[in-house]
């Protein structure tokens, strides 16, 4: 929770910064895999603006620094495939220790590396300094952990969104285990699939055909067959992990699909472009359709609008009651209740729509069961009435099967499940352009 808006106007910024040096990093490994420099300036730029990628770039969030690591660590052990120096290995070690303290989904690269490595030169798995080297830069990421066991035993803590009690907890959270569920359960599965199928083809449309023709070039390469390894298991993770926003595991899908539809581009270049100015003009073809898709994705709406507008639902809910809001407008309405003292006497509880409603926080709590609130750790006793912000919210909740009740403009009584007199109106009120 940042108290300073300038602080959080910087911290965008480094998201951002975080994004530039993805591409940065791009670049040099579509040259360690013999791309053309032209080539590998546009497919660098085309990652750093493909839409999904983009807008993460621009809010404050760990994506594109996610995205950093995975292009380091690639373009290092490119690099020491080529050299053979043990800097350039150590490099790709020290990057991808630091990256476990970042997200915990940098942990599905570890098998496509392990195979690039034993294909690259397996006598270095013989080399006992090679491990002692990783088991201490793992060591020394751990320490970092060593902050947030502080901070989640202080009772102090107004907010703790990962909550390691000791350093056993460590390595669970680094694989995802939290005590939520890890794996979404069939019938979500079915409805994740064509959402996160049409953001990749969203964000790499233009790619698609290039990757098709690059995986051909690469096929016996072991490089393909690590970055086919990282596409497919962050795919995976992507479709089971249980979070609330499965679309922010696409990038580095995305990633994979850039970096391969790179050394296809440059293969058809070097074979069908018949002079520099055609292949220039292609290449800037694509790269202008690629800012064009990127920027129009963004909603770049106004925070002062959405301050007010969640000022305003903050205000308006009931004395004692309790919010049950989206995962972007809990951060809001925290910022309000934490920093600024707005209605503290509400309870914030960000919770999602699960496929068994009975079994989210909301739904036990609904159903007369007291309830730790995740983040604040506050003892929530039943008998408080529930509010969703949004009709877009009050809808998803709506679907994953609660009852909801129109209450103000933004605000809607959240009840239990198929218990709203209201919900011959659902059609009406969820319908389309919501």
């Amino acid at each position: 929770m940042i108290r300073d808006a300038r602080a959080a106007t910087a911290t965008t910024a480094v998201s951002a910064m975080f994004g530039i040096a993805a591409a940065v990093m791009t670049y040099v490994a579509l040259r360690e895999l013999h791309a053309r420099p032209v080539v590998a300036a546009t497919f660098s730029l085309l990652l750093g603006v493909a839409p999904v990628i983009f807008y993460y770039a621009v809010v404050a969030e760990v994506y594109s620094a996610h995205l950093f690591f995975m292009a380091a660590v690639l373009a290092m052990l490119l690099r020491w495939r080529r050299t053979g120096a043990d800097v350039d290995l150590g490099g790709a070690i020290v990057v991808l220790a630091l990256s476990f303290a970042h997200h915990m989904g940098m942990a599905l690269l570890v098998p496509g590396i392990l195979w690039f490595v034993w294909k690259t030169d397996r006598r270095t798995f013989r080399r006992l300094g090679v491990w002692l080297f990783g088991l201490g830069s793992l060591l020394v990421t751990a320490l970092l952990y060593g902050y947030l066991i502080w901070r989640a035993n202080d009772p102090a803590t107004p907010f703790v969104e990962v909550a390691p009690e000791s350093w056993l907890d460590i390595p669970a959270i680094w694989i995802g285990i939290g005590g939520a569920a890890l794996v979404v359960g069939p019938d979500a599965l079915v409805g994740r699939m064509p959402r996160l199928s049409l953001g990749v083809a969203r964000s790499a449309l233009l790619a698609l055909p290039l990757a098709i023709v690059g995986f051909r070039v690469l096929w016996r390469d072991a490089a393909v067959t690590m970055l086919g390894l990282w596409g497919a298991a962050s795919a995976l993770f992507a479709l089971l992990y249980a979070a609330p926003d499965p679309q922010s595991f696409i990038p580095p899908v995305v990633f994979v699909l850039v970096v391969v539809a790179g050394v296809g581009a440059d293969w058809i270049a070097a074979r069908y472009a018949t002079s520099t100015p055609v292949a220039v003009v292609a290449l800037a073809s694509i790269a202008a359709l690629g800012i064009a898709g990127g920027v129009r994705f963004v909603d770049f709406q106004s925070p002062d609008e959405y301050a007010q507008r969640t000022r305003t639902w903050v205000e308006e809910l009931p004395l004692d009651s309790v919010l049950a809001a989206s995962y972007t407008d809990t951060m809001a309405a925290f910022h309000l209740s934490l920093l600024e003292g707005t209605r503290t006497d509400v309870v914030i509880i960000s919770d999602y729509p699960p496929a068994d409603p009975e079994g989210s926080v909301i739904g036990r709590y609904l159903a007369g069961e007291p309830v730790e609130v995740p983040h604040t750790r506050v003892k929530l006793m039943p008998g408080r009435p529930v509010y969703a912000p949004g009709k877009a919210w009050a809808c998803d909740l709506a679907g994953a099967g609660f009852g909801i009740e129109p209450y103000t403009e933004y605000l809607f009584r959240v009840l239990p499940p198929a218990d709203s007199a209201h919900q011959a109106e659902l059609p009406e009120l969820c319908g389309a352009g919501t």
